[in-house]
């Protein structure tokens, strides 16, 4: 997954920030639920999901390619939630990269 989003963007990871270490970690985490069979489920509010969606809009085409990734390797799609939280870190560390 870290490897679809670094391409998709062209991205160079800035690998000795806080804002990677988050991310990695949240990327780790959502693979022991994948494979656990237990991703965050649940709608996210309307209200925060319409929000971030606005804002990032290319990170959810991103994630939509993580989506068929995920399909495709594990047989199961992702949750609203997951992809949600997915968006707000890859924004996180692409606002990372546009800072230095």
């Amino acid at each position: 997954m870290l490897d679809i989003v670094k391409y998709y963007y062209q991205l160079v990871y800035p690998e000795n920030s806080v804002t990677y270490t988050r991310y990695v970690r949240h990327v780790q985490l959502f693979a022991q639920r994948l494979i656990s069979g237990n991703q965050l489920n649940g709608d996210p509010s309307h209200l925060i999901y319409d929000q971030i969606a606005q804002v990032c809009k290319s990170e959810f085409k991103c994630v939509e390619k993580i989506g068929i990734f995920v399909q495709e390797q594990f047989g199961v799609s992702l949750t609203g939630q997951e992809g949600m939280y997915l968006a707000m870190h890859i924004h996180l560390i692409l606002e990372e990269g546009r800072s230095h």
